[in-house]
């Protein structure tokens, strides 16, 4: 289940970048939310579910995550330039 790790990391790895750029309340209110919104897709499928992946949420859930995720990397860029 190589795709299902990738994709599962994937949010992380796009919200690692932001990290050591910005660290505001903000950022880390947004690391707790992924967390708890993967932590629910998985435990959705795994535990509760038939872990079949049928629906394909535990590929599509950490890219939606991971793209709303991007805005934030973007304006720790700008804001790390402007320094």
């Amino acid at each position: 289940m190589a795709g299902v790790l990738i994709a599962g990391m994937l949010p992380y790895m796009v919200y690692g970048l932001a990290v050591p750029l910005s660290l505001g309340i903000a950022n880390k209110i947004l690391g707790l939310l992924i967390i708890i919104v993967h932590a629910l897709i998985v435990i959705n499928h795994r535990i509760i579910g038939n872990a079949d992946y049928d629906n394909g949420m535990i590929y599509y859930g950490p890219i939606i995550l991971a793209l709303i995720v991007l805005p934030l990397v973007l304006i720790s860029v700008k804001k790390a330039l402007k320094r």
